[in-house]
């Protein structure tokens, strides 16, 4: 027994004092010198280095220390660990050199830490702040580490978060991004000037547990789509857009599973349609945005037009020219599968012709007619309910009487 007692003793003796050697050398190495509670008086460090420092006792409010970071490895991503601290629920905030905030990093619990998936300097020094939101630690500190990533991790830029900071992409171009903080949305800019006309369509892809989503603006008519399928990883998917338009801007965002170990990192893409033949006839697409009547997609006689009616609540407008009185007018509309269809013609005061609708899920309707009034008229197409991805065929055909 004498000599467990011994033994229990030299034990306890000699943590004791490889914990105050260590709590010596941690002292030398403390990053966060105080008072360094904003930007003025920021600590200064390099991504090479492991930040450490405590959540200090500010009274009412919690702790905010102050960081300008050198970043050592140029033309790099870096990504951001902050260890978790019991009892704190911290937040880091990345700022631009004078200040304003570009974005936070922040998985709001309790003894929870921070992770920034990646992050792109756009400078030479990061500043940044670790906040305590509440209480206090003066006892077990916290680390802040950065592990660069390389030269080709991503292609986009924080911050690109807005219209103003939007990353430029072509057609034919493709973007890898991350959502990142979970928070995060990226934007990107389609802007079309050689005037050349394109069919092109919008995909964004993902192998991480990802629920992605992106809302894409027709700057010149103001008008937006929000694509979302509500899906853990896969693909979005906007299709049969057009140069029509010549700025579009594409806002991605998703919501990240916090159990998920992979990068938060999806592709964008803009790809060019190729031209599609209906039993070896060249067709043609419907061309977004078509969704009022003074966008109406432009139709050639006896052509097919391939289009869809997505996403939610999406109506394709058409337009077609009758050059005489006597004519024989039809026009055709393919079903889909799972949508009750309705077929609407308009002449050109906008007042309607007729209104085709069977009230049958999965068909088609037909509309035809002798001697229209010659001048220019418009096709509507809806759906009563639900959406679809499944494309429908729409076909025009006038011919006149002798």
């Amino acid at each position: 027994m004498k000599v467990f007692l011994l033994l229990f003793c030299i034990i306890i003796f000699s943590c004791s004092k490889v914990d105050k050697a260590d709590y010596n050398l941690y002292q030398k190495r403390l990053t966060d010198v105080e008072n360094n509670d904003d930007r003025n008086s920021a600590c200064s460090t390099t991504t090479q280095n492991c930040i450490a420092g405590f959540f200090n006792n500010k009274g009412s409010i919690g702790d905010k220390d102050f960081y300008n970071i050198s970043v050592s490895q140029k033309n790099s991503s870096y990504k951001m660990l902050l260890t978790s601290v019991p009892g704190i629920d911290s937040k880091i905030t990345v700022y631009t050199p004078r200040g304003k905030i570009l974005f936070t990093v922040d998985e709001n619990g309790r003894g929870e830490g921070e992770k920034l998936w990646e992050y792109y300097p756009s400078g030479d020094v990061i500043l940044l702040s670790v906040e305590a939101k509440t209480n206090y630690n003066e006892t077990v500190p916290y680390y802040l580490n950065f592990e660069a990533k390389g030269r080709d991790s991503v292609e986009e830029i924080e911050p690109n978060n807005d219209e103003s900071t939007a990353i430029k992409i072509d057609i034919g171009d493709e973007k890898r991004g991350l959502i990142s903080p979970k928070n995060d949305f990226d934007y990107y800019k389609i802007q079309l000037i050689d005037g050349q006309n394109y069919d092109f369509e919008i995909r964004l892809e993902t192998l991480s547990k990802l629920d992605l989503n992106m809302t894409i603006y027709d700057k010149d008519n103001s008008i937006q789509k929000f694509i979302n399928a509500n899906s853990w990883g896969g693909t979005e998917i906007f299709s049969f857009l057009s140069s029509k338009s010549k700025v579009y801007y594409i806002r991605v965002g998703g919501s990240v599973d916090k159990y998920d170990k992979m990068d938060p990192k999806y592709t964008l893409s803009v790809k060019k349609l190729d031209p599609i033949y209906v039993n070896g006839v060249e067709a043609f697409y419907e061309r977004e945005f078509n969704d009022v009547i003074g966008l109406a997609t432009d139709m050639i006689n006896a052509a097919e037009y391939i289009g869809a009616l997505f996403p939610e609540n999406d109506v394709d407008w058409y337009k077609f020219e009758v050059l005489k009185n006597e004519n024989i007018v039809n026009i055709s509309l393919s079903g889909i599968r799972g949508l009750d269809l309705v077929l609407e013609i308009y002449d050109k005061n906008g007042s309607l012709v007729e209104k085709i609708d069977e009230n049958n899920i999965d068909y088609g309707e037909y509309f035809s007619a002798n001697n229209l009034k010659s001048g220019r008229y418009f096709i509507k197409i809806y759906s009563k309910v639900s959406r679809s991805m499944i494309n429908y065929n729409l076909y025009y055909n006038v011919r006149y009487k002798k």
